[in-house]
């Protein structure tokens, strides 16, 4: 039979995102987040398992949140998260930077390679709607030009440089930046 996903956060998940709290904080009371964190955690089920490790980080890293969330910036910087470790520092963020959109809007798209964002930007979008959406805009439109590789045969056949257009109004063309694929 298959692990159960909440399973997935354990104590090697607070043990990965301890590592890497004390890697940038020397500080960071390592041992006694992670005791809080797994404590308890037998009966919960997912989510809930994610929100008993946010809590147990905000009372291990009981700072404003600005600078919390520069460590938490710093942590997912190391590469060393992954979904069931980088999740509990999105739900940190959900939950503490409510108050401090740019620190919280930083802090997700820092952390999100590794882990979900998926329900931290909600809280984003009930309160802050529009700044957040222009924020999470700019993250789907990085700066420089892009390439697409075209696969044929599980091969790279070609590279083609691209641009993101908007999509034009009904009865008029988009302009678009597409260049013929070098072969």
């Amino acid at each position: 039979m298959a692990q159960p996903l909440k399973d997935m956060i354990n104590a090697r998940s607070v043990s990965v995102l301890a590592d890497g709290l004390a890697a940038v904080r020397p500080a960071f009371p390592r041992a006694r987040f992670a005791e809080r964190a797994v404590a308890g955690l037998g009966p919960l089920e997912l989510k809930d398992r994610v929100r008993h490790v946010s809590a147990a980080l905000h009372d291990a890293l009981p700072l404003p949140y600005p600078r919390a969330a520069e460590l938490a910036r710093a942590c997912a910087a190391r590469g060393e998260l992954d979904l069931w470790s980088g999740w509990p520092l999105t739900d940190h963020t959900a939950v503490h930077g409510l108050g401090h959109l740019e620190e919280a809007m930083a802090t997700l798209a820092a952390i999100t390679p590794y882990s979900t964002g998926e329900f931290a930007v909600r809280p984003y979008l009930d309160r802050h709607r529009d700044d957040a959406l222009k924020i999470m805009y700019g993250w789907a439109e990085p700066p420089g030009p892009r390439e697409l590789d075209v696969i044929v045969n599980g091969r790279v056949a070609a590279t083609v440089p691209f641009t993101l257009v908007e999509a034009a109004p009904a009865g008029q063309a988009a302009n678009s930046s597409v260049s013929p694929p070098t072969v």
